[in-house]
């Protein structure tokens, strides 16, 4: 005869695969970490505060509990880049690469990512090495054909490659996918249409063309005023360069 349960229920059998207590306190657990560091990293940049290597352990620290968060390995990527170009750190640049690399070896999801492979090709272009900069932007054109930031990538590579004209038809492509309206721009556009202008000056510049150049920095000119160091430095620059070509063709009108 069976025996009667003497009082209470039995504890229904946990399925395969379902969450326990404990597994859902280690989720949320590892979520507070995940986001603390994150907003560690994220308000040292936004008060441009502390050291890179902080914003580099921040980030890192985060990955470390979502390893395969886009906007943390992007912002680590920043960190490194922005900190060995600093210090004229080339090994270090191959270390990043390194970083993406395998990024994208252990997690092939993040290859789609458009940022992470600008980045890429960004750093081998640090490291002057424009062909393997090519291989990472060419595959990208047919998926992401509309997007002005990969033709200015695109222009950079070329421009390396010592082959202007494709380099400036990349450059107006990249404008021409710009809003028409400059009311319509955003901040990475006026960034992209900055650099831009900037890059077809320089093109100019070297070639001799000075009155596409003059065109190309009265449109720089016209966009509104940046607080980014180093493109308004790199501005300052190319407008030296042209100052003094004008200024040796003896044309006063226009360096006034």
């Amino acid at each position: 005869m069976k025996r009667q349960s003497s009082g209470g229920s039995t504890p229904a059998k946990r399925r395969r695969g379902e969450a326990t207590p404990f597994d859902t306190q280690f989720n949320n657990t590892s979520n507070l970490l995940f986001e603390t560091w994150m907003k560690c990293g994220q308000l040292s940049i936004q008060f441009n505060c502390l050291s890179f290597d902080f914003r580099i352990r921040c980030f890192e620290s985060a990955l470390k509990y979502s390893p395969t968060n886009v906007k943390a390995l992007n912002l680590l990527v920043d960190a490194l880049v922005e900190r060995d170009v600093s210090l004229h750190n080339m090994n270090g640049l191959k270390m990043t690469i390194d970083l993406i690399n395998s990024a994208f070896s252990f997690y092939p999801q993040l290859k789609t990512d458009l940022d992470l492979n600008m980045k890429l090709a960004k750093c081998y272009l640090y490291l002057d090495d424009p062909q393997a900069a090519h291989l990472i932007v060419d595959p990208l054109l047919d998926s992401h054909k509309e997007r002005p930031v990969l033709y200015l990538m695109l222009g950079k590579v070329l421009s390396h490659s010592q082959t202007s004209r494709s380099a400036v038809e990349a450059f107006t492509r990249c404008l021409y996918l710009l809003p028409q309206d400059l009311k319509e721009y955003n901040d990475d556009d006026l960034n992209i249409a900055r650099e831009t202008h900037l890059q077809l000056i320089q093109i100019s510049i070297e070639e001799g063309n000075l009155e596409p150049a003059k065109h190309e920095l009265e449109r720089f000119l016209s966009l509104p005023l940046t607080d980014n160091k180093k493109l308004n430095e790199r501005a300052v620059s190319i407008m030296n360069q042209l100052f003094t070509q004008f200024h040796n063709l003896n044309d006063l009108t226009t360096c006034m």
